[in-house]
């Protein structure tokens, strides 16, 4: 929501990957990490071409690589989370992306979005997010700067609806 416009949440679109009774957890797939090429000579990446984007997965645990891609690849510990959409943090998945074995579409993310048992649920109830079903086309086929007004108009709101938080600070 537009209250989290000074957050590292501001204007983020996060894919749910796993909720249950222990928390959440979920990839933010909107916000391409500037200094690309700093972050793939990190991972000894910095002769793929052409050079993809690594999104901001979320603020907890940095240096853990995750792929959101489509299930039409799986590896020793890929996650299904939905009948088309697959998540996998095993750095194989990197290696057969580079040999051209990898899956046809993918997010590559480094960190992850977390919240602990009941967290997400208030920060629904307070107002903090919107709920949008998830949708293969946006994440895959969205362009960055695009996605999150594209989120807004597939659920009907029109932006100048929110004005953030309101009342006496």
């Amino acid at each position: 929501m537009p209250q989290l416009n000074e957050s590292v949440f501001d204007k983020g679109i996060i894919y749910i990957c796993q909720h249950n009774k222990d928390g959440a957890m979920g990839i933010m797939i909107n916000k391409p990490i500037p200094n690309i090429d700093e972050v793939l000579s990190k991972f000894e990446l910095k002769n793929i071409t052409p050079k993809p984007n690594i999104y901001l997965g979320g603020p907890v645990d940095l240096n853990k690589g995750f792929v959101i891609h489509q299930s039409d690849y799986e590896t020793n510990g890929t996650l299904e989370i939905s009948k088309n959409i697959s998540l996998t943090s095993n750095l194989k998945i990197v290696n057969d992306i580079l040999d051209g074995n990898g899956p046809n579409k993918f997010r590559l993310a480094l960190g992850y979005s977390g919240w602990g048992p009941g967290q997400l649920e208030k920060e629904l109830k307070h107002g903090d997010w919107l709920l949008l079903p998830a949708n293969q086309n946006l994440i895959f086929n969205t362009p960055d700067e695009m996605m999150w007004k594209t989120a807004y108009k597939n659920l009907g709101i029109s932006l100048k609806d929110f004005g953030g938080t309101a009342g006496i600070s």
